[in-house]
């Protein structure tokens, strides 16, 4: 503790200040103050040494903001989004041929095989011109053999120059017409079986008879297209799924998808099919596609589902060469886009 320089202060100022101050505690604070001015004035106090002030070293935006993405990432390493199962392709079976529909084999909820038979149609009519066509396919070829014998003969008399050329020219003729109506009536037998055999209507892939359009005593025709029923196929199943737009350079095809199926409580893991790189206005999102297997069948079209698209592991050093804008650009948008 440092001693205090005593210097007397003058009288009047002394009276003055004991007048203004009066009391024990106003006399000290008098005291102490005029007691120490000398010191103040002679002598600086010296306070200790502070400790050196370490300044922390500047870490770039940048580097923090990808320390901080990264770790966002590894805390929420996967997109959850909503869908359902749809089929991979539907079809309205039509006939080919038009008439009455004399059966259906099928009823809605069956499953069906490629080939398989799913309705006829009354052959009455195609019957009777399978018949028609035969004969006329048989006459033309009766002629047709007439034409070649008369063709024949005259060639051998033309041989012995019995006969002018005309009649030769006549001969030929003939037969090439025969030739030409053997031709026409094979084409319309082939025609007339083809009207049998499209009396048939066939699955043209196997799947699921999902409603029924005709029944039986219905008329069908080309046209306009008349449908018998609707066709779906469900093996593959496609789980259709809306991802946000500000995903759509981070999916690929092949990435790993993990969905939940509540309604049948199944969990499934498969891995993107396709993706279609369209961003549908209203709702700001694109559409990816998982094929799932489902041989058993057990999956059916329309079930919700609670997805999960597991994002691919980005290579540190990919990250961090990204340019800082970029990167600043794109959590802006992933903030705008929520």
């Amino acid at each position: 503790m440092h001693k205090c320089l005593t210097t007397p202060p003058r009288p009047a100022l002394r009276r003055g200040l004991m007048r203004r101050y009066a009391g024990p505690l106003g006399i000290l604070a008098i005291a102490a103050s005029l007691g120490c001015q000398g010191e103040a004035v002679s002598n600086k106090i010296q306070l200790p040494d502070k400790p050196p002030v370490t300044q922390a070293k500047a870490t770039p935006a940048g580097a923090s903001e990808a320390a901080l993405e990264a770790k966002s990432r590894d805390r929420d390493a996967a997109i959850r989004v909503t869908g359902s199962t749809a089929p991979h392709r539907t079809s309205q079976v039509a006939a080919t041929g038009t008439g009455l529909v004399q059966k259906i084999l099928v009823r809605e909820g069956d499953y069906v095989k490629a080939g398989q038979v799913i309705a006829r149609l009354d052959r009455s009519d195609v019957n009777l011109r399978i018949r028609q066509a035969t004969v006329q396919r048989d006459a033309a070829r009766v002629q047709l053999a007439a034409a070649q014998r008369e063709l024949t003969r005259m060639e051998k008399l033309k041989a012995d120059s019995a006969i002018p050329t005309a009649e030769i020219e006549r001969a030929q003729t003939a037969h090439e017409g025969a030739q030409a109506q053997v031709e026409a009536a094979e084409v319309a037998l082939a025609m007339a079986q083809k009207a049998f055999r499209d009396a048939e209507i066939r699955a043209p892939f196997a799947g699921l008879v999902v409603r029924r359009h005709k029944a039986e005593g219905e008329w069908v025709s080309t046209m306009p297209p008349s449908p018998i029923i609707e066709l779906a196929e469900i093996t593959p199943l496609d789980l259709r799924v809306d991802v946000p737009e500000h995903y759509l350079d981070e999916l690929h095809v092949g990435d790993r998808v993990t969905a939940h199926l509540p309604a049948l409580d199944r969990v499934v893991d498969h891995t993107i099919t396709r993706i279609i790189p369209y961003v549908q206005p209203q709702a700001r999102s694109f559409a990816i596609i998982v094929e799932l297997p489902n041989e058993d069948r057990t999956i059916r079209p329309g079930v919700f589902a609670e997805v999960e698209i597991h994002l691919a592991e980005q290579n540190p050093s990919e990250e961090t060469d990204e340019p800082h804008a970029a990167k600043k650009t794109k959590t802006a948008a992933r903030e705008d886009g929520r």
